[in-house]
């Protein structure tokens, strides 16, 4: 029997964009009618008002570049027919990576690559102005940004991230624009890549950076392995770096992401089929320390392998 295939694909369709709040599906939420690429959509809905942020990117004529739209908790667009376009920096042909994310203070911030390779940072706030001029702030400093994560805090400030071709650079910023502390690099003494950063922020704003370390093995193939280390908002880093998972040779396509537990811990977890030839989904623990209180550097399997499935995600 063959095994179901998850093919993952963008569609560049030349139409309108919408989204769904009735539960009539011919009764559909329009957002935008502008004639861009539609892509990449992100979502991020802020926990006291209801107010969803809706990010596409799509193809204009400064490149790769977002457009926001705020809708009430209704359903019911508030910014215009179109939402807001990011049209201050100049973008490449393609973009990797555009995060966003709604803020405690009822603004939004849109985190990309321009055409430098800087890692960008546009606010707008909750009345539709860009708090820091439509070109936005240089949250980053990189060589070649490829891809980049944006996490909101409790006051209006937020931790950015992005990763280069070797270091993972994060930084956290104040809602004001103005940065907690400076740049944090992570580079590995043996110079393997580090990749994939996730987040994840304990209740004083301080961040757990979850990341890939990897080296190329063979064919599409790399040994990766999994790392924690905690830092505060200042830039202090707060606890030292700690394997969450032993390396083990993995596909290039992956997935890899992590959340609180709730605790002021959480959790992290990777897809990928090094032990069985099957996609099964491993997770891992770490204290409110960044601590990993699962002995077992493999992880544990979510669900029981089955043969039959890809297992992605728990």
């Amino acid at each position: 029997m063959k095994k179901p295939l998850l093919v993952l694909s963008i569609l560049l369709i030349v139409s309108t964009l919408f989204a769904q709040w009735s539960t009539n599906p011919a009764q559909n939420t329009l957002l935008a009618t502008d004639k861009a690429y539609y892509n990449e959509i992100k979502i991020s809905t802020h926990e006291t008002s209801g107010n969803t942020f809706i990010q596409w990117s799509g193809s204009y004529s400064n490149g790769w570049s977002p457009s926001i739209q705020k809708v009430d908790f209704l359903g019911q667009p508030l910014w215009g027919s179109d939402g807001i376009h990011i049209s201050g920096p100049e973008f490449d042909s393609y973009n990797n990576g555009i995060a966003m994310a709604a803020l405690s203070d009822g603004g939004v911030v849109s985190c990309f690559a321009n055409r430098n390779g800087q890692c960008i940072a546009v606010k707008i706030d909750d009345d539709g102005n860009f708090s820091w001029g439509s070109e936005g702030i240089v949250a980053l400093e990189t060589s070649s940004c490829l891809r980049t994560q944006i996490v909101a805090g409790h006051n209006g400030g937020f931790w950015v991230m992005a990763h280069d071709e070797h270091y993972l650079h994060f930084r956290y910023y104040h809602s004001d624009g103005t940065p907690g502390g400076s740049q944090i690099t992570i580079r590995d003494e043996n110079d393997k890549n580090i990749t994939f950063g996730q987040m994840v922020l304990d209740d004083n704003d301080n961040v757990f950076a979850i990341y890939l370390k990897e080296k190329f093995d063979a064919a599409y193939y790399f040994k990766k392995s999994m790392h924690i280390a905690k830092y505060a908002t200042d830039g202090t880093q707060l606890s030292q770096e700690e394997q969450l998972m032993s390396e083990v040779s993995i596909s290039s396509q992956i997935c890899h992401n992590a959340c609180p537990d709730g605790l002021g811990g959480g959790y992290a977890w990777i897809s990928h089929s090094a032990l069985n030839n099957l996609f099964e989904v491993y997770m891992f623990h770490f204290d409110s320390n960044g601590h990993s209180t699962i002995s077992d550097t493999t992880g544990f399997i979510v669900s029981q392998p089955d043969g039959q499935n890809f297992h992605l995600r728990p």
